[in-house]
């Protein structure tokens, strides 16, 4: 542990899950809105919705990767919604 904090979360899309659910907003999915690039190197761009409401976006060399983006994204935008309110 460094200063009481557990070792960094790099697992977005979980704590984005646990963020949403806690706030009752409803489970976050996922949709790849683009691919681009030959099927050997394919770079995807995911977008991640809160209640149908877009709120993260995240490209990557795999789908799984693009999703941590987007809601790594998603998690910073809803984490400074809070602390502006």
């Amino acid at each position: 542990f460094e200063s009481g904090k557990f070792k960094e979360d790099k697992n977005y899309k979980g704590r984005l899950l646990e963020f949403t659910h806690a706030k009752k907003l409803g489970t976050p999915r996922y949709e790849t809105v683009r691919e681009d690039g030959p099927e050997h190197d394919k770079t995807f761009t995911v977008e991640v919705l809160i209640n149908d409401f877009p709120f993260g976006m995240g490209t990557g060399k795999s789908k799984k990767s693009a999703e941590q983006e987007a809601a790594k994204e998603a998690l910073k935008k809803l984490e400074e919604g809070e602390a502006g309110t």
